[in-house]
């Protein structure tokens, strides 16, 4: 197919270091321009997409005889190259080595010492097969065994597609084949993937390409490789009000549209940032990053970018206000970039900055919801319904006024919402029931297709005349009119069709409400919410990289981080849950049946499910972290555990459990080795039952809470054991004195208890001396004393 200039720069920047891949594959000795040419060459029969990639060094391109146009885009990409880079290009091709994983390159301060170098093999990007970093260097023989299997899976997979491939199913391709081949292996520090530093050469060659065509007259070599001029700009849209939104749902039905209308938010980001790309003519590379209610767009600068920008931000502002009534907004916030921005060895980089700088421009519009809006007139026209008003029953939104109802049914504006036993009539609005609708197609949807305004065919209202489509199986391809977005797999299917994959957390929905989910607990009829998140973090993205922050290193962590949490975690869903082993392979309950992921992207999570295993998933998806970010002792997470009953509404569990959160990421302890402090550290904690405990301690907890319930279980010992622990950490807690006199007390009392019940008492003898001592604990294991004895007394309680 005939390509237009702009198109065949795109796909050259693209492929520019395709070679690489293929270099270290079959250890071929030709540098990698030209390796690359001719990947391309079997692919495409432009022969303008072959010599750019062929000619993207600057030291090739000024020996060649390349002229006028051809030329042109040669430099682009050679510019675009070197800034994606953001460091000097060293000579030297030969050193194979593997991808370095980029949390060994995050350092915060000197306590912790330096990180781990970690490796990562190759392997595939899904939680299924994922393949963890390893400490040990794989032998080179090894190495490019691994790269030829993984390099003939990529051109098998691609001649599937041929030259009919459509660029964004390009992308989608290369990220699942590239996202763990080094970019530079030849570098100190090859922790920049192939799949990153190509994309972003070719974001940042299509932005410099639409600068220089606004001085078609210019045609200076100088003129592209100006890195002082601002021609760029870094773009970032945030969803605000979503957490007010997901949550603000009555208990009843709640468990049903809570995952729809999660998930809802994430299309929403996704098209929202997919229209301003349209609105711009920007291809799919320049979205940098979507997730965790954010988009990140690279841009040009040019005349037309303030208006195009004004008018999407407005537009948008109005479409959620109407819809939304101010719950859900979208502010918009940009800096202006120059090449020097890219590039650089100093510290704070300066890309570094300009991260800082546009996330502080959008706290501020934060401050000023609908501004984009507020100027217009009819803003402050008084609206809303006056007189007797039907309402929603399931957020308190307005549907219409009383008498309208039946109106309303046929125009399928409102819909019922009947309980058991229940002769009142209830109704829910429509935005409600797609939630619901929404909700149940997700435990089986394979795809998602995304309609923008322009595209033929129907679709589910999604955002400003975008619609989707959700498909539970593989869709017919002549029935594909727009985006179609595989979930939670890597794979795309062969053909023209324009597709990419994502992750999102949570592809499961277990049957039943909040009542129904409740009597699954164990113990308590309790249910319980997660949330948790990477400590640290703005400052990690501001000085944990120092010097080597450049852009595509932001980026790479970035991507890694929401890997994790949208898509490792669905892990989950396969693994089991008992009260001993907590959570595990092979032994005890379905842990789909118990937990849903509400959301999970970005650096965060929120789950809700049954309470006596959140404190268990908490510690697996810690040690899950601990073991992705190779041991990273600066790469924490802290959480927050709330419990509640089925009826609460699940708002005010979210807000118990921010702010359980909140206290772990407060909570100070002083660390000591050998009976000797030697650091106070904070955060990298869970809070549960009230308590911030650090990861140590919960581990030594649990273990405890494990040996007391079993020997409840087994009638070695009875449940007054509790009440005596209780009374122990109560007179502690009266004077908070270690050295008290509830020690001597607490001595006498444990000893007869133990004369009382022989088969536990060598269990209470190791139990006063974990008091006495706390040899297994960060913080002293009086104060923790009463977490084992209420954890097991809920999960002992009989409850009808």
């Amino acid at each position: 197919m005939p390509y237009s200039e702009r198109e065949a720069l795109y796909l050259g920047a693209l492929l520019h270091d395709i070679g690489k891949f293929r270099q270290r594959a079959l250890d071929e000795h030709l540098k990698h321009p030209l390796l690359s040419a001719q990947v391309i060459d079997a692919l495409f029969e432009d022969e303008r997409i072959k010599t750019i990639a062929a000619f993207h060094h600057l030291e090739d391109l000024r020996r060649s005889n390349l002229k006028g146009s051809l030329r042109r885009l040669a430099e682009i990409v050679c510019e675009a190259d070197s800034l994606a880079s953001g460091e000097r290009r060293r000579d030297t091709e030969t050193l194979q080595r593997p991808l370095q994983s980029i949390f060994s390159a995050v350092r915060l301060g000197e306590t912790q010492g330096n990180p781990p170098e970690v490796w990562q093999p190759i392997g595939r990007l899904n939680d299924e097969y994922y393949p963890f970093p390893e400490q040990n260097l794989p032998e080179p023989a090894q190495l490019q065994e691994r790269y030829l299997q993984h390099w003939q899976a990529f051109l098998q997979e691609l001649a599937q597609f041929g030259a009919a491939i459509h660029p964004d199913t390009l992308l989608a391709l290369l990220k699942k084949y590239l996202w763990c081949v080094p970019s530079a292996s030849y570098r100190n520090v090859p922790d920049i993937s192939l799949y990153e530093h190509s994309r972003l050469t070719a974001a940042l060659a299509v932005c410099l390409y639409d600068f220089l065509q606004e001085r078609p007259d210019s045609s200076a070599q100088s003129d592209v490789f100006d890195r002082n001029e601002n021609r760029f700009r870094l773009v970032c849209g945030d969803i605000t009000g979503i957490q007010r939104y997901i949550y603000n749902i009555a208990h009843k039905g709640a468990l049903r549209a809570l995952k729809g209308r999660s998930f809802y938010l994430q299309l929403l980001l996704q098209v929202a940032a997919r229209e301003l790309l349209r609105r711009l003519d920007l291809p799919l590379a320049c979205l940098l990053y979507a997730s965790g209610g954010k988009f990140y767009v690279l841009a040009p600068n040019t005349s037309r970018f303030s208006e195009v920008l004004r008018r999407f931000e407005q537009e948008a502002q109005e479409w959620l206000l109407e819809r939304y009534d101010g719950a859900i907004g979208l502010v918009i916030a940009h800096v202006e970039l120059c090449g020097q921005d890219f590039v650089g060895e100093q510290h704070p980089h300066p890309i570094t900055r300009k991260w800082a700088e546009v996330t502080e421009k959008i706290e501020q519009k934060k401050r000023q919801p609908f501004s984009a809006r507020i100027t217009q007139e009819d803003f402050w026209d008084p609206w809303g319904p006056g007189g007797s008003i039907v309402t929603c029953y399931a957020t308190g939104r307005y549907l219409c006024r009383t008498g309208e109802e039946a109106e309303k049914l046929q125009a399928e504006v409102i819909f019922p919402y009947q309980e058991e036993n229940e002769a009142t009539p209830r109704y829910i609005s429509q935005e409600q029931h797609e939630a619901r609708e929404l909700g149940r197609a997700l435990r089986s949807a394979r795809a998602i297709e995304l309609l923008s305004p322009d595209a033929p065919g129907d679709g589910n209202a999604l955002f400003n005349g975008w619609r989707f489509r959700i498909y539970e199986g593989p869709p017919e391809v002549g029935n594909v009119q727009g985006e179609l977005i595989w979930l939670n797999t890597d794979e795309v299917r062969p053909g023209a069709l324009h597709q990419s994959w994502m992750f999102y957390g949570g592809n499961w929905a277990f049957e039943g409400d909040f009542d129904q989910a409740a009597e699954r607990a164990q113990g308590s009829r309790l249910l319980g919410a997660l949330r948790m998140d990477v400590d640290n973090l703005g400052q990690i993205f501001r000085d944990g990289l120092g010097a080597h922050a450049t852009f595509s290193r932001v980026v790479q962590l970035s991507t890694m981080l929401d890997f994790f949490f949208a898509g490792y975690l669905n892990r989950l869903r396969r693994l089991r849950w008992s009260v001993c082993e907590g959570v595990q392979q092979n032994q005890g309950d379905q842990l789909k049946d118990m937990i849903q992921i509400v959301y999970a992207g970005g650096d965060d999570l929120f789950i809700v499910g049954v309470w006596n295993v959140l404190p268990d998933v908490a510690q697996w998806i810690r040690r899950e972290f601990d073991r992705f970010t190779g041991g990273n002792p600066y790469m924490t997470l802290s959480g927050g555990i709330a419990l509640f009953p089925p009826k609460l509404p699940l708002y005010h569990a979210a807000q118990e459990a921010g702010r359980a959160e909140e206290k772990a990421k407060d909570f100070r302890r002083h660390v000591r080795r050998n009976g000797v402090e030697v650091a106070t550290v904070s955060k990298n904690a869970l809070s549960f039952l009230e308590t911030p405990i650090s990861w140590n301690d919960l581990e030594v907890l649990h273990q405890w809470m494990v040996r007391l319930y079993q020997a409840i279980q087994e009638d070695r010992v009875s449940r007054g054991i509790l009440g005596r622990l209780y009374g122990i950490y109560a007179e502690y807690q009266q004077h908070q004195n270690i050295w008290g006199r509830w020690r001597w007390r607490a001595c006498y009392s444990l000893a007869r208890y133990a004369n009382q019940h022989k088969a536990f008492a060598d269990d209470l003898l190791q139990l006063a001396a974990e008091l006495f001592c706390s040899t297994s604990t960060e913080s002293d294991f009086v104060a923790l004393i009463h977490i084992p004895a209420r954890w097991t007394e809920m999960l002992t309680r009989k409850e009808e």
